[in-house]
Formats: structure tokens, sequence, C-alpha cells
């Protein structure tokens, strides 16, 4: 084998190594980014419990509804890469909102299951839905994969009953906020628990 044959090859590795890096970043680049689609606010579809009731767009969907002896959560998707998570708890020995954010806050950031999620900026926010103001706090955060940034940023609320406390999160793209917000908004605004 000469070396011009060698350096041809050593050129092909290369080119196929840098194709390679271009396709994977453009793979994870849309499943960060996701493709959201906006909230379908006009067929909305109402989910109803024997300890739950809520309002979500009609392009959303409960993908996990778990009950383990009174304490419940669920997990709501939208059409891209937003989250919605329902934690409700027995309301003794509940922790105030501002605990049980930082504990999650706390948890994602050292256990994010791919790239790096940094901690962020927690501010508190209301949220005026209906008349109706709700008090929580926002998270704005970076998710590092592959050397790509993508701002986030995280929700956290909360309600209560006379025996049950809600805590609703919500995490979306930064970019996406526009896409979603008035479907969180929703959600929070119709959440009862019985």
């Amino acid at each position: 084998m000469d070396i011009a044959t060698t350096c041809v090859g050593i050129r092909e590795n290369r080119m196929r190594t840098k194709f390679f890096k271009l396709l994977v970043f453009t793979v994870m680049t849309f499943t960060i980014i996701g493709c959201e689609m906006q909230a379908d606010l006009k067929n909305t579809v109402e989910y109803r419990d024997s300890d739950i009731s809520f309002t979500l767009p009609g392009n959303w969907n409960i993908t996990k509804n778990v009950d383990n002896g009174g304490v419940r959560y669920l997990i709501i998707e939208t059409s891209g890469e937003a989250i919605l998570t329902l934690n409700i708890f027995p309301i003794e020995g509940s922790r105030p909102l501002k605990e049980f954010m930082e504990n999650m806050v706390a948890d994602m950031t050292n256990n994010f299951p791919f790239g790096k999620r940094n901690k962020g900026a927690i501010i508190e926010v209301e949220t005026v839905v209906d008349g109706r103001i709700f008090k929580g706090y926002e998270n704005q955060f970076i998710v590092t994969l592959l050397g790509v940034e993508v701002p986030h940023l995280s929700y956290f609320y909360y309600q209560e009953s006379d025996s049950r406390v809600a805590y609703l999160s919500a995490q979306v793209v930064l970019e996406d906020i526009d896409k979603v917000q008035e479907g969180f908004e929703l959600t929070l605004s119709s959440l009862k628990l019985q």
C-alpha cells in the first residue's frame, strides 16, 4: 500500500467521522428541540377521576397515571417535547411548594439522564388566569447535549383541598413557550381536587 492510498483512506475515515458527528448532532438537535405544535384549545379534553379533574388541550395526552396508595402522579405530554407532571399527596406531611420545587430542581440537575442540565435561575412568579392568581416558581435552565445549549423553562405551582395537595410542574424548551403557555394555564386553572 502506498502513501497516496493511505492518505485517501485516512481522509475518507475523517469524512465519515465528520458526517457521523453531523448526523448525530442533527438528530439530537431535533430530539431536544422537538416539533411542538400550538396547544389545541378548541377541542379540549376533560379528565375526571374520583379525586381529581382538569382540562387539557385536545392534542395533549396523559401518558402515565399511577396511584400508589394515596400518593399519585400523572404525566401529561404535549404534541412535542413539553411535559406536565401532577404529583398528588395527602395533605398531612406535605411540603411547601418552595421546598418541593428546590428538591425537584436539585434532583433533575444531579440525575439528568443525558447531556447536562444546570440549576439555572429560580424566581417567584404570579400567573393570572381568568382573574385568578396562581403563585409559583419559574426555573430557567440550560440543557447541554453534544456541546449544544438549549434554554428551557420549568414552572411549579401548588393547589390544595381539605385533604390533598397537588404540585403541578411543567417543562418546555424556551422557544416553544408561546405554543404551550395557554395549555399550561388551562390545566392549572381547571385543576380541582376532590
